[in-house]
C-alpha cells in the first residue's frame, strides 16, 4: 500500500487554502492529547504521509488523539486533520471553503484507502478546484498565477521569438524572414519574494525550435521546460508549441521601413511538483503581433500578444485527474536595439497582465542584451531579464542561439 499511501498524501496535500500570512514554506502543527509537534519540511506529501501513519517526525503521536493543522507557504490554517488515538476516524477540513468529509474504517490501512480513493476519484474536481485556488492565492502555484507558472512559461516564450525579439533574430534586411529554423533559448535565474519569509527560488529555462522559413510565412515547433527550486521544494513544466508567423508587411530590401509579422500560436503544457503536491494540463492558442520600423541604425518594436489557456482532464484507469485552468494572458511590449554592423544591443519593457484571479496578476519585465548575427539570420544573443510586482522580483541571465537555413 506504499503506492497508495503516497497517492493519497499527494492528494490531501494539495487541498491547502486560507488566509496569507507570512510565514515559512510547509509547516504542519500536531497537537494531541499530551504531545504537541511542529514539524517543517520541503515535502507536503512526505509530511502529511507521516502523520497519517504516525511515522517519522510524528512518531511520538502514535496512540493519541490529535488536531493537525497546515501552514502551507504562508496559508495559515490551510488544512485540517482530526483523528482517534487509534487513527480509524479521521476527518478532513478545508476551513475557508467549509468542506468537511469523515473517513472511518476498521483500521488506520482502510481509512487510508478511503481517503485515497475519494480524494483520487470521486473528489477528483475538488482535487482540481484548490489547485486552481492555490494559483489564485499562493506564489507557489505551479500551473497559473505566477510568472514562474507554466501558463507565464508558454505566453513568454511565444512573445519574445515571435514577438519583442523577431526583428533581430530574423534581420529585417533578410526581407522579413518569418522566424529561425533552428533555436536554442536558455534562462537561469533567482525570485525574490517578499511574501513569505526565508524562501529562496532558483528557475532554469530552456527552449529548443525548429521550423521551415520562407520570406512571407512559416511553420515553427517548440519545445519548452521550466525547472524551479524553492526552498528544495521542486516543480518543473513541459510545453510543446506550433507557431505560424506571417509577414503581412515585408521590410525593404536594405532593411529600412516597416516591417509587421503576426503568429498565431497553440499550445499543450503542464506543470508537476510532487514536493508541493500541484500538477496540471492545459491547452493554449493565441496570437502574437511584431511591429518594427528600422530607422538607419535603430530599430523600433511594439509588441502585443493574447494567449488563452485551458485545462483539460487526463484519465488514467479509474483515476480521473482535472486542471481547473481557464486564463487569458495579455503581454505587451517596446523595444529598441541598435545596429552596428555583425552585433547589436538592445532593450525592452514588457507589461503582462494575468485577465483573471492570479496570486501575481500583473508584472513590469524589463530586458536588456547584447548580439552578433553570424549571418541575416543566424546569432547569438546574451542578456538580462527582470520581472517586477508588488513583494516579488525575478532576475535572470539568458543566451540563446538561433541558425537560418
Amino acid at each position: 500500500m506504499h503506492l497508495g499511501r503516497a497517492c493519497a498524501a499527494v492528494a490531501i496535500g494539495v487541498l491547502v487554502l486560507s488566509a496569507v500570512a507570512r510565514a515559512g514554506l510547509l509547516d504542519l502543527s500536531v497537537n494531541g492529547s499530551s504531545t504537541s509537534i511542529n514539524a517543517t519540511g520541503n515535502s507536503l506529501p512526505d509530511l502529511v504521509d507521516d502523520l497519517i501513519n504516525a511515522k517519522g517526525k510524528f512518531q511520538s503521536i502514535d496512540g493519541q488523539s490529535y488536531n493537525a493543522s497546515l501552514n502551507y507557504g504562508g496559508l495559515t490554517n490551510a488544512l485540517t486533520l482530526d483523528s482517534n488515538a487509534a487513527g480509524t476516524d479521521v476527518t478532513l477540513r478545508i476551513p475557508r471553503t467549509g468542506f468537511v468529509k469523515q473517513f472511518t474504517g476498521s483500521s488506520r490501512d482502510a481509512v487510508q484507502e478511503q481517503i485515497e480513493d475519494f480524494l483520487l476519484k470521486q473528489g477528483s474536481s475538488a482535487y482540481a478546484d484548490f489547485v486552481k485556488l492555490v494559483n489564485e492565492t499562493t506564489v507557489l502555484g505551479v500551473v497559473d498565477g505566477n510568472p514562474r507558472g507554466s501558463t507565464a512559461m508558454m505566453s513568454d516564450h511565444a512573445f519574445y521569438l515571435f514577438g519583442m525579439n523577431k526583428p533581430v533574430r530574423a534581420d529585417t534586411a533578410a526581407g522579413g524572414k518569418g522566424a529561425p529554423a533552428f533555436s536554442i533559448d536558455a534562462s537561469a535565474g533567482v525570485t525574490n519574494n517578499d511574501r513569505l519569509e526565508k524562501v529562496d527560488e532558483d528557475f532554469y529555462n530552456i527552449a529548443i525550435g525548429t521550423g521551415f522559413v520562407g520570406d512571407r510565412i512559416g511553420l515553427t515547433f517548440s519545445t519548452v521546460g521550466n525547472f524551479r527550486s524553492i526552498n528544495d521544494s521542486d516543480s518543473s513544466s513541459l510545453g510543446f508549441e506550433l507557431g505560424l508567423p506571417i509577414v503581412i508587411i515585408p521590410a525593404a530590401k536594405n532593411g529600412s521601413g516597416i516591417c509587421w509579422q503576426v503568429t498565431p500560436v497553440g499550445s499543450l503544457a503542464g506543470g508537476l511538483s510532487y514536493d508541493l503536491a500541484q500538477g496540471g494540463t492545459f491547452w493554449g492558442i493565441g496570437v502574437t503581433s511584431s511591429l518594427s520600423m528600422q530607422v538607419d541604425q535603430f530599430v523600433f518594436t511594439l509588441a502585443n500578444q493574447i494567449t488563452h489557456y485551458e485545462g483539460f482532464t487526463l484519465q488514467i484507469d479509474e483515476y480521473e485527474f482535472e486542471t481547473n485552468v481557464s486564463q487569458e494572458v495579455v503581454k505587451n511590449g517596446l523595444g529598441v536595439a541598435y545596429l552596428f554592423g555583425a552585433a547589436y544591443v538592445d532593450g525592452s519593457v514588457t507589461y503582462t497582465n494575468f485577465l483573471h484571479d492570479a496570486a501575481v496578476d500583473n508584472y513590469w519585465s524589463p530586458a536588456i542584451g547584447l548580439g552578433y548575427r553570424f549571418t541575416p539570420t543566424s546569432g547569438v544573443h546574451i542578456g538580462y531579464r527582470g520581472d517586477f510586482a508588488d513583494q516579488y522580483t525575478a532576475s535572470a541571465g539568458e543566451i540563446s542561439f538561433y541558425f537560418g537555413y
